[in-house]
């Protein structure tokens, strides 16, 4: 079976660093998502949840809250240092387990889920019907999906503005293919659907809303996110920018992203596919 190395050696090196670095301030600006997610998931104390690429543990922090001490946990990821950092985050909360290893190939514990929920972890399967058939595997029968995806680029101002500053700049960039593994990998979200379908799910729906993206430091905060761990960092990593080149990026970001500024704080509309489905 296809597996997701590479995706894994990605978030085991300096990008996985910096997101950890950045933890509070990435924690935040994705606030409003984790508790759409969350909120659709519809936790009861004593359930057991499984959080699918937990990244630093800020949903199953969430949901933990939500199952109680009765309930359970387990946040997995395919970076180590992420499941790492969230145990170290849930010290203090024994509900919360973890577990190392790819959604699409792992071997799940024997004790069923009632709940698999996600925050931005589910685009970067390289199959997706192979993922999503083996979360299910996870889940009790009748138990419940709650992931959250983004929308199109386009409909996506975080997204879409660095990447026209960048063109911009540079000239045009390769651009992934359509439902290709990444940010945008469930983005057309009749295909997403479609592939959870395959995968033997029923009842699958989405909810497409416009949730914000929150910065305390306004445009110039949100501008420089995306440089250190956002839209900006591969591709100009990939081209090897000079400082001249990533200041001038900044500065233009910061422009673009003005309008969404609010009181020195930035609301950023994001569009976001909230998926639903059960087993």
């Amino acid at each position: 079976m296809t597996s997701n190395a590479d995706e894994g050696a990605f978030w085991a090196g300096p990008a996985g660093a910096k997101w950890i670095e950045f933890e509070a301030e990435q924690d935040h600006f994705l606030s409003e998502v984790a508790h759409a997610v969350v909120g659709m998931a519809g936790l009861r104390a004593g359930e057991r949840a499984l959080d699918v690429g937990c990244g630093t543990g800020a949903v199953s922090l969430l949901a933990a809250k939500d199952v109680g001490p009765t309930g359970h946990v387990l946040a997995t990821d395919i970076a180590a240092p992420f499941v790492d950092r969230v145990a170290e985050r849930a010290q203090a909360l024994p509900q919360v387990g973890v577990q190392l290893g790819d959604a699409q190939t792992v071997d799940w514990p024997e004790t069923p889920f009632d709940v698999a929920l996600s925050r931005f972890g589910v685009m970067f399967f390289s199959d997706p019907v192979a993922a999503f058939t083996n979360i299910a595997k996870a889940l009790r029968p009748g138990g419940r999906m709650a992931f959250a995806a983004w929308g199109r680029t386009e409909d996506n101002p975080y997204w879409a503005e660095p990447r026209r500053i960048i063109e911009e700049m540079i000239g045009p960039q390769n651009r992934a293919a359509p439902n290709a593994p990444g940010p945008m990998g469930l983005a057309d979200a009749v295909w997403a659907q479609d592939q959870m379908t395959q995968a033997g799910l029923k009842d699958v729906a989405v909810d497409t809303r416009e949730i914000p993206l929150l910065h305390e430091g306004g445009a110039m905060g949100a501008a420089d996110l995306s440089l250190r761990i956002g839209p900006a960092v591969r591709p100009l990593r990939e081209i090897d920018a000079t400082p001249e080149q990533v200041a001038a990026y900044k500065a233009q970001t910061a422009q673009a992203f003005q309008s969404y500024e609010t009181g020195g704080q930035a609301r950023i509309p994001a569009t976001v596919h909230l998926f639903s489905a059960r087993v």
